[in-house]
């Protein structure tokens, strides 16, 4: 099942919704902004290529507390920028 969000957003949501609610990733939406490239980032913050490939494609089970201190830090933005917490309506999309 696909979900919509009340709101339009870009992002890729995590696929494990909590009471309706779940986690929008928006690192891709960084980067574009800031102009880094995700090999960019991976090097400026010390963690290798995939991981901030797969966050960005909202692939990550985890995120580890330094890491997200530090993609905040040098992308300049809060983990509510990087990480917001949506409300999911459950309306199935029309493909």
């Amino acid at each position: 099942m696909e979900y919509r969000y009340i709101k339009e957003v870009a992002g890729k949501i995590y696929p494990e919704p909590y009471k309706d609610h779940t986690f929008l990733f928006r690192l891709a939406d960084l980067l574009e902004k800031k102009g880094y490239s995700q090999r960019q980032i991976a090097r400026i913050i010390d963690v290798n290529h995939p991981f901030i490939n797969k966050m960005a494609n909202g692939k990550i089970e985890e995120l580890p507390l330094g890491h997200a201190l530090k993609l905040c830090i040098e992308l300049e933005c809060t983990l509510d920028d990087l990480l917001p917490i949506v409300k999911l309506n459950q309306q199935e999309e029309k493909a």
